[in-house]
C-alpha cells in the first residue's frame, strides 16, 4: 500500500513536470545580479544607509541602558534583558531586510511586465551559515535575459 503511494505521487509529478515543460516552450526567463543591485543602485544604497544608522543608533542605546541597569539587577534579570535586546535588534534586522526585499521587488515586478517576462532568477543567493557568517551560493545560468541594468535604473 505505501509502495503504491509512492508511485502514485512519482507519477503525478512526472505529469505536472510534463505539463510545465509543455507549457515552457515560450517562456522568457529573467536574470539578475542581486549584488550588483545592492552595490550599484542609488535608491539600495541610501535604504541602506539609513537603516544602518538606526541600527546602529538603536543597538548603541541598548548597550548603554543594559550597562546603566546593570548594578540594580540580578545576573538572571540582566542575561533576560540582554537577550531581549538581541531579540529587538533582530527584529529590527528582519524588518529591515523585509524592507529591501519589497522594494527590490516591486521593481523587479515592474521590470518584468515590462519586458514580458514569465519568470525572474536570480544569479546569486547570500544566506547565512550556523555562525552567522554570509554565505554565497552561486547558480551556473545559460540564456535568459539579464535585467540587471533595467533594475539599477529603476531603482535610482
Amino acid at each position: 500500500m505505501n509502495l503504491n503511494k509512492k508511485s502514485l505521487c512519482a507519477l503525478l509529478m512526472v505529469g505536472i513536470i510534463a505539463i510545465f515543460v509543455s507549457g515552457c516552450s515560450n517562456t522568457k526567463m529573467g536574470v539578475v545580479d542581486t549584488e550588483r543591485i545592492m552595490k550599484e543602485s542609488p535608491q539600495i544604497q541610501t535604504i541602506t544607509k539609513a537603516q544602518t544608522e538606526q541600527y546602529t543608533q538603536k543597538q548603541k542605546d541598548l548597550t548603554e541602558k543594559l550597562q546603566n541597569d546593570k548594578a540594580n539587577m540580578s545576573d538572571a534579570d540582566y542575561q533576560k534583558s540582554v537577550n531581549a535586546a538581541k531579540a529587538e535588534l533582530s527584529g529590527m534586522e528582519s524588518q529591515f531586510n523585509s524592507e529591501l526585499k519589497t522594494t527590490i521587488d516591486k521593481a523587479m515586478a515592474d521590470v518584468s511586465k515590462e519586458k514580458d517576462l514569465s519568470a525572474v532568477v536570480m544569479k546569486d543567493l547570500v544566506q547565512t551559515n550556523q555562525m552567522g557568517q554570509p554565505t554565497k551560493e552561486q547558480f551556473v545560468i545559460q540564456g535568459g535575459i539579464d535585467i540587471t541594468d533595467d533594475l539599477i535604473q529603476k531603482l535610482q
